[in-house]
């Protein structure tokens, strides 16, 4: 078997870059989809907050 070359060497290399950003745009689409129900949660959460307040004060 004879040593790979510089070229293929490259090639590999970036084989695994193009893997690894594949992987880093899946984690950052689950970590903007996890943001916005967090974001929705808050919503809510503040809403309930201000409706408590309003029944809370008559």
């Amino acid at each position: 078997m004879t040593e790979p070359t510089e070229y293929q060497m490259l090639l590999q290399d970036e084989k695994l870059l193009v893997e690894k950003i594949a992987e880093a745009q899946e984690l950052l689409h689950t970590l903007q989809y996890d943001l916005c129900i967090i974001r929705d949660a808050l919503r809510k959460y503040e809403h309930l907050t201000v409706i408590h307040k309003k029944t809370n004060q008559k």
